[in-house]
């Protein structure tokens, strides 16, 4: 595959900054206190930061966040907690503009006198990130906000490939450590995502804007916190929070593709609304009469032909296509957010946010198929990719005392519409020539809304954590179609193929994927300090999946054209449907067109987090998982699998401070990869690009594993981190594609 440059052009870039208070001579100082204890790393709620030798500051809230205005000039902020060693940080304050400071407080050690530690508000900010990443319970890489503003990424999957251990397949799927996409688990805003997929276990992370992104984690170890149901990583996303202050941005751009941009690009005709990622009703599978398109046998009566024709003619009977120049790929985003105070400790914020993308770009590719007998296909494909994704979120969090209370809303839409031009041999034994042209059209829709909770309980004797989610993913494939052009030794002429077989003839195919998803978790923790410093954790969470799934396929047959000109948009074309030329044929197999997923997932878990001799932490604990996974095919009144599981998994993280800035941990965790719906059905679906035919096994079982995680972490500075590792995995049932024998296999 043909590696592209790309070359990030700003075209123009407008932002308006408006404060609700007058802007003339003011500032604002904001920020986060955090406990630089390697027990846990929570936030310090009551925390006091002020002006020294003033009155004026402000206590942190719930999250150990503060906010509190001042005169623009230089100041000396003083930082005090019961406890908790004071610090004194130098700022400077600006007209309009906020000052961050992230401060790491550090628990005091027995001592007669107080002891006062002085930084610039530049160390600070180092210091509160070094202690969130060398602190982190479990191994995990990741990458912040900041990061991804200084990038051109347009995607969660292009953010994730800046991230160590992390790399995507086919521009959307999450590889960790080298563990395929469906052993990886993801999260959006701590809300477990589930399959945007129709054939694979895999969460298309390209459906995520990064521009609405405020930071990535990968988690390379369990806890029992966690899902279960991996075996690689659990990429967790988390969408923007609330501002400190008024903000407006509008940013418009474009990117250059050096092998595409105002270059020869192939594409075939879009509707209506289809620039902007909606998809036209002018794609959608016709409402046809049952049978409509079925014949009793290989050759149909007179009969048969006039009905298959005058149902032909209620399909989009449009392959209409064109060669043009591909302009620069256009980009868009804006944000709005705001605070609103309310009065006393009750403050409100929101934050709404957009982006758009069109992206085209050119692929070279080669495709071989293989028997026992040798090679049996040699195509290359000239690929002709465009995508189409916009995005919206919409995040309110509301804090008042020792209560948070947030509301985060995602909606996203990816729209690929690609054309595929394949030449080369389809039988190199037989001298079968093709000249293939395929137009594979895929629409995702992804909403996602997560309320959560947050509550401390009395003089922070726990914290209550809550959140329900629903996600809705909705995949459809709209009219992929197949124009096969083919010749041999014995005629020299390329003829329209026609066939029994979509992936060897001509036709079309449609395929709706619809998912719900419900669920929610609870937690409880309670900080032991007394008791080897000791963090507990005990929660439960429930997650229930409803999906439907229907594939179906349509050949034409007939009478094709005297003259065919080798371009469907003429040999296809509407006047060509009708009795006596040519008409479509209905090849869905009730048994495996259809299935329906049910799956319901409960989970307990108790965790602990432990400080031992100041160097030494241990974070382990158990998760019970019992799950039902239930696949069946109504249509065909069969019962296609019923998988019932309860198992225990039991984790241990350890971590030794070697040194201020190193560490050396070492991990156990035990987890399960379960079959996807799609997994356990048999339903067959024909991938153009692999020549291949992807088919479901209903005999699958769950997957167990052991795995095994050593790290030396070394960190020079706040935001940097050289580590190196290895880990060791024992799987048993692994879930793997496997190729069929007695078929051919590609390359």
């Amino acid at each position: 595959m043909q590696k592209s440059l790309h070359i990030f052009l700003v075209f123009g870039l407008l932002a308006i900054s408006q404060l609700a208070a007058a802007q003339g001579k003011t500032g604002k100082i904001a920020g986060k206190i955090l406990n630089k204890s390697s027990a846990v790393s929570e936030e310090l709620i009551g925390a006091t930061v002020q002006i020294e030798g003033t009155s004026t500051g402000a206590a942190t809230d719930i999250e150990g966040k503060f906010l509190f205005d001042v005169a623009a000039g230089d100041y000396t902020l003083v930082v005090s907690y019961v406890s908790y060693l004071t610090q004194k940080l130098k700022v400077s304050v600006k007209p309009g503009e906020v000052t961050f400071v992230d401060i790491a407080l550090e628990e005091e050690k027995t001592s007669l006198k107080e002891v006062v530690v002085t930084y610039k508000v530049e160390k600070s900010s180092a210091l509160s990130l070094l202690m969130v990443r060398k602190n982190s319970a479990v191994i995990s890489d990741g990458i912040s906000a900041d990061l991804i503003r200084k990038t051109p990424d347009r995607t969660a999957s292009d953010v994730l490939k800046r991230v160590t251990g992390a790399s995507i397949q086919e521009g959307k799927f999450a590889i960790i450590r080298g563990m395929n996409d469906r052993y990886n688990a993801g999260y959006l805003d701590n809300a477990l995502l589930p399959s945007t997929e129709a054939d694979r276990k895999a969460f298309a992370f390209d459906v995520v804007p990064a521009s609405l992104i405020d930071n990535i984690q990968i988690i390379k170890a369990g806890s029992a916190d966690l899902s279960g149901d991996f075996g690689g990583g659990v990429i967790k996303i988390n969408t923007k929070s609330v501002p400190e202050q008024f903000s407006q941005t509008i940013s418009l751009g474009g990117q250059v593709i050096s092998n595409t941009a105002f270059r020869n690009f192939s594409e075939f005709a879009s509707y209506s609304g289809e620039n902007i990622g909606m998809l036209s009703s002018k794609r959608e599978l016709p409402n046809l009469p049952a049978g409509g398109l079925k014949t009793v046998n290989n050759f149909p009566t007179l009969t048969e032909v006039q009905r298959l024709a005058t149902n032909s003619q209620l399909f989009t009977n449009d392959w209409s296509n064109r060669v043009m120049q591909a302009p620069i790929n256009p980009r868009f985003s804006y944000a709005l957010g705001f605070p609103v105070l309310l009065g006393g400790d009750r403050k409100l914020g929101m934050i709404f946010a957009l982006n758009y993308a069109d992206t085209r770009r050119t692929i070279a590719g080669e495709v071989n198929s293989f028997d026992g007998g040798g090679q049996v296909t040699a195509f290359k494909d000239d690929i002709y990719q465009r995508n189409t994704t916009g995005g919206a979120i919409l995040n309110v969090n509301y804090v008042a005392g020792k209560t948070q209370l947030s509301f985060r809303n995602l909606y996203n839409v990816n729209f690929d519409r690609n054309t595929v031009l394949r030449t080369g041999s389809g039988n190199i034994s037989d001298g079968l020539e093709v000249d293939n042209i395929a137009n594979i059209a895929n629409h995702n829709q992804l909403i996602n809304s997560v309320l959560s909770l947050k509550q401390i309980v009395g003089n922070n004797f726990c914290t209550l954590q809550a959140a329900f989610n629903y996600s809705n993913v909705r995949r459809r494939t709209p009219d992929y179609r197949i124009a096969s052009y083919t010749k041999t030794t014995d005629d020299e002429t390329y003829k329209l193929a026609l066939g029994d077989f979509f992936n060897t003839s001509t036709g079309r195919f449609f395929s709706d994927l619809k998912e719900e998803l419900l669920g929610g978790t609870f937690d409880l923790n309670k900080q032991l300090k007394d008791v080897l410093k000791t963090n507990v954790k005990v929660g439960a969470f429930y997650q229930h999946r409803n999906r439907s799934f229907f594939g179906r396929s349509f050949v034409y047959g007939g009478t094709p054209p005297a003259v065919q000109t080798l371009n469907p948009q003429d040999d296809l074309f509407a006047s060509n449907i009708k009795d006596g030329k040519l008409y479509l044929v209905e090849k869905t197999s009730d048994d495996i067109g259809y299935y329906k997923g049910t799956s319901a997932l409960v989970a307990f878990y108790a965790a602990a987090d432990q400080q031992f001799f100041e160097k030494l932490k241990a974070s382990y604990g158990v998760r019970y998982e019992m799950a039902n996974i239930k696949v069946d095919n109504e249509k065909a009144k069969l019962d296609i699998a019923d998988i019932q599981q309860s198992v225990f998994l039991p984790s241990v993280n350890l971590t030794y401070n070697l040194t201020e800035k190193t560490n050396l941990r070492a991990a156990y965790f035990a987890s399960v990869n379960r079959p996807e719906f799609r997994e356990l059905a048999p339903f067959a679906f024909y991938v153009f690009d692999k020549n291949a035919e992807i088919k479901g096994n209903k005999d699958l079982k769950i997957a167990n594993l052991n795995n095994f995680d050593v790290r030396y972490e070394f960190f020079p500075s706040g935001n940097q981190l050289l580590s190196i590792g290895g880990f060791y995995k024992i799987i048993k049932n692994p879930i793997e594609y496997s190729i069929d024998v007695t078929q051919p296999f590609t390359t």
